[in-house]
């Protein structure tokens, strides 16, 4: 649900959920990551470059582990790790119905969405079968991001 001032989405099982996208939020990145026990909730990434994003990530349930610059951290319900642009970062889920929220923008820059969350509405209009359709909705995300 969606109102001028503000916008509600309800969380269900998906593995992936780009808030951002769905609540219309311009200022942050935002998604929610679920994963099964010994599966990648986050890639390995690092955020490299003047644009690179801090990331906050909270742990709606379950337990992830966390290798962060080559360190093991441990995040179970509740627990909150920042991370800043140029650390390298990934993380499995420890249990079954491991559920993050990642919040991630540029220190001192407005925010601009990335190619993956540019090519995302392409993705499911591809699922449709609709590929001509999925091929303009990509070079539309590709001349935003190159």
């Amino acid at each position: 649900m969606t109102g001028d001032r503000y916008a509600v989405h309800q969380l269900g099982d998906e593995g992936f959920t780009p808030l951002r996208l769905l609540l219309g939020i311009e200022a942050f990145g935002v998604t929610v990551r679920r994963a099964g026990a010994g599966e990648q909730v986050v890639a390995e990434h690092s955020e490299e470059g003047e644009d690179g994003n801090e990331e906050l990530y909270v742990a709606l349930s379950g337990t992830a582990e966390f290798l962060v610059d080559g360190e093991t951290v441990n995040l179970p319900t509740g627990g909150c790790l920042a991370v800043r642009a140029g650390a390298s970062r990934s993380a499995k889920a420890v249990e079954d119905g491991t559920s993050l929220l990642m919040v991630g923008a540029t220190r001192g820059q407005a925010y601009r969405a990335d190619g993956w969350e540019l090519g995302y509405d392409a993705f499911e209009i591809y699922k449709t079968g609709d590929h001509e359709a999925a091929r303009s909705a990509y070079r539309n995300a590709l001349d935003q991001a190159p």
